[in-house]
Formats: structure tokens, C-alpha cells, sequence
């Protein structure tokens, strides 16, 4: 009976561990995640700032960049990182994001060997710690793509010729909820948490793999 305990409370413990390594799509601060459950594709988008030009208003450092794993296998999972506009992979990053607890909340750390450009004074990845990020809002997307285009315009449709007056950015962060040939329906949220869906042309978004060699 002792034993059959044992063994019933050392499968609750591994039960409670496999739910708290779980990476879930949602907004974690500055980093954005979107999880594709088919195939346990982990996308995100990060970007932050700091610092003041006062001769132009802008930022003075800027730490940006897209990645992309694999949910296979246990925690940490390997994940590329780079900048949505390299066309190489002379900046690519390889490291690892493991899920994490954080003041009792889920959380996700981030560690790469060396940082990417502009990240130091911005936020420290190759820490010996890496950089936490609590989750603040868990979402339904599935994954995260990033603008291209000067302007991606919104469509009702994916086979709507006609272009709503709504748009994004080049750099803009979309949250993509499904995919068609060619297009994705998509959501943009501004600075001020006011949304926009709809259907944008895949043409206008940086690939979601890195750099070919």
C-alpha cells in the first residue's frame, strides 16, 4: 500500500512539472509567442528600447529580434534568433528558451551565448540568468509574423482584391491566428491596445524561418 502511494505521488509531481514546462502562446511583456500545437513550433518577436535622443525624440538603443524552435523533447528548447531583415546568417543566434515560474506566475527565459546588437544596453540574454519574461496574458494564436511591406494592408478576405484602409508597418508585430495560400489572418495591436484584424498578403511579411546558409 506505501509503495503504491510512493508511486501515485511521484506521478502527480511529474504531472505538475510537465504542466508547468508548458510554453503557451501571449503576450510576456516585451516578447511575444505564438505556439502552433500541430507541430509545437515556437515563433516570438522581441523588441524593446531605452534610452533618449532629445535632438529626435527616438530611442537611443534598440534590441530587436525575431526566433523560432521546436517544442521536441523536454525543456530547454533550442530556439534560432535574428533580425526579421537579415537575408544571411551571419547574425543568427542559436540558444534556448525553457519555461519558467516567476513570482508564482508562468514565465519564459531566454539564454543566448553572445547578444545581438543593441541588446546589451537594453536587456541581458547571455547572462549567466538569461532575461525572464512573466506571462501576461495567455493568447490563441498560433503563430508570430513581422511586416515587411512600407504598408500591409488589412482585407476582409483572402481572395478580397480590394484593401481595407486599415494597415500595418514595416516592423509591426502580427499575431497570426490561420493561414491560407498566400495570406494570413492576422491581428495588430498598437502601443495603445487598440486591435485590427484580418487578412494580409504573406507576400509583405519577413519569412518565419532564418537565413538560408
Amino acid at each position: 500500500m506505501l509503495i503504491r502511494l510512493l508511486v501515485m505521488v511521484i506521478f502527480l509531481l511529474f504531472d505538475v512539472g510537465c504542466l508547468q514546462a508548458q510554453v503557451v502562446s501571449g503576450d510576456y511583456d516585451s516578447l511575444l509567442i505564438g505556439v502552433d500545437p500541430a507541430g509545437g513550433t515556437i515563433t516570438g518577436y522581441y523588441a524593446n528600447f531605452t534610452g533618449l535622443d532629445e535632438s529626435t525624440g527616438k530611442p537611443l538603443f534598440s534590441c530587436i529580434f525575431f526566433l523560432k524552435g521546436s517544442m521536441k523533447g523536454p525543456p530547454p528548447y533550442t530556439i534560432d534568433t535574428w533580425f526579421p531583415a537579415d537575408k544571411t546568417r551571419k547574425d543568427l543566434i542559436t540558444g534556448s528558451l525553457t519555461p519558467v515560474e516567476s513570482d508564482g506566475a508562468a514565465a519564459l527565459k531566454i539564454k543566448l551565448p553572445k547578444e545581438h546588437g543593441g541588446c546589451w544596453n537594453v536587456e541581458h540574454f547571455a547572462g549567466d540568468d538569461g532575461a525572464s519574461f512573466q506571462l501576461e496574458a495567455p493568447g490563441k494564436w498560433k503563430t508570430i509574423r513581422v511586416v515587411s511591406a512600407q504598408r500591409a494592408y488589412f482585407h476582409y478576405d483572402a481572395s478580397e482584391p480590394k484593401k481595407r484602409k486599415a494597415y500595418a508597418v514595416k516592423g509591426d508585430p502580427l499575431r497570426v491566428y490561420e493561414s491560407k495560400p498566400g495570406w494570413v489572418y492576422a491581428e495588430f495591436r498598437n502601443p495603445d491596445g487598440k486591435t485590427t484584424a484580418g487578412w494580409i498578403r504573406e507576400s509583405e511579411l519577413f519569412p518565419a524561418d532564418p537565413p538560408a546558409k
